[in-house]
């Protein structure tokens, strides 16, 4: 009986509005549209190994548990512009009060768009990492605008690889194929598509309902991606290190 109601819940939050479907327990709604690439988790996880990780624009405590849990609480430092968040610390990313070459890896995840300033940033995060110390980023680029407070770029693949090469650091590797393809995109749209309709009544229930089913079927379909020549992808990751003979070692 329990598992009933359990899937019946999730059925329905196919329809919900967005701030009754976010109200929602996880467990209690449909899980969407969601992108992990394995190979920048697997470099992630070799780097931060002993690391201590600097997490830019670290959003708010919930968005930020995964990654403080990965490294542990004593190796996370979180920082954000808006008080509300509870970061550990607040302050402009442009100049961040960090000692010269004292950081061992930087995460800067859905941040860069929203800042117009991007090269002062990277040169002082060229400046307070470690020789071989990392610098991941990842930006949207297919992605409605996403205004907090302000949203300024879509960065390309080959944007990034130019930029970090002109700030000093090194590219490791970059991705966008865990992105790529057409299904991938058109599930994201949908759902998109489904979040932006804020009418109540059976009508809007239903298409938010419809909408957001679609999407599940393009996210099922998203294997045949694979088959996909074009050049549509969500976003971009990349790694950056800081030119150096050691790369940082676990104490």
């Amino acid at each position: 009986m329990a598992s009933m109601v359990k899937l019946i819940s999730k059925i329905r939050s196919l329809g919900l509005s967005t701030d009754d479907f976010y109200d929602t327990p996880p467990e209690a709604r449909v899980g969407l549209w969601w992108l992990n690439s394995d190979k920048f988790n697997r470099l992630y996880a070799e780097r931060r190994r002993g690391a201590k990780v600097v997490d830019l624009g670290c959003g708010p405590p919930a968005n930020r548990g995964p990654v403080r849990d990965e490294v542990g609480a004593e190796n996370y430092f979180g920082v954000d512009l808006d008080i509300r968040n509870e970061p550990d610390l607040v302050t402009d990313i442009a100049r961040m009060p960090f000692a010269s070459e004292s950081l061992d890896l930087v995460r800067a995840f859905s941040v860069f768009e929203h800042t117009y300033n991007y090269r002062a940033i990277l040169d002082d995060l060229f400046r307070v990492l470690r020789p071989g110390g990392s610098l991941f980023i990842q930006t949207p680029f297919l992605l409605e605008f996403h205004g907090y407070p302000s949203d300024y770029f879509r960065y390309t693949h080959i944007a990034w690889r130019r930029i970090l090469e002109e700030v000093g650091l090194k590219v490791v590797d970059c991705d966008i194929e865990y992105g790529q393809g057409f299904f991938t995109n058109v599930a994201k749209l949908l759902e998109h598509g489904s979040f932006s309709f804020a009418g109540t009544g059976a009508r809007w229930y239903w298409l938010r309902f419809m909408l957001r089913l679609s999407s599940k079927v393009a996210w099922s379909l998203r294997r045949f991606d694979k088959h996909y020549r074009g050049s549509m992808y969500a976003s971009v990751l990349i790694l950056g290190e800081k030119p150096g003979s050691v790369r940082h070692v676990a104490r």
